[in-house]
């Protein structure tokens, strides 16, 4: 499973928050895309347009574990990316993308 973390510009991991509704799940090998999930429009609550924020994608097999939290506090395989920083789109920036 994968899911998108967020906070402010400059924020610690151990701040940041985790995006509801955007828990992803990994393609299957048989697939022309293998381990990786189908990109879509996420929303991230309380974001502005223009604003800077930091994100960060996290791993886990759900499996042993329902959430990333639940799989860092039982000690189960996970993974997370780099942080980076990204300025929030206006909605109709991904008008006709």
């Amino acid at each position: 499973m994968a899911q998108p973390y967020f906070g402010a510009a400059g924020a610690g991991e151990g701040t940041l928050l985790a995006s509801p509704g955007t828990l992803r799940r990994f393609r299957v090998a048989t697939t022309s895309q293998p381990g990786t999930w189908q990109s879509e429009a996420m929303v991230f609550p309380s974001l502005n347009p223009g604003q800077v924020v930091t994100f960060q994608v996290r791993v886990w097999d759900v499996t042993q574990a329902a959430t990333y939290a639940q799989a860092e506090q039982r000690n189960r395989v996970r993974g997370v990316s780099a942080t980076w920083r990204r300025t929030v789109a206006a909605p109709t920036d991904l008008l006709g993308r």
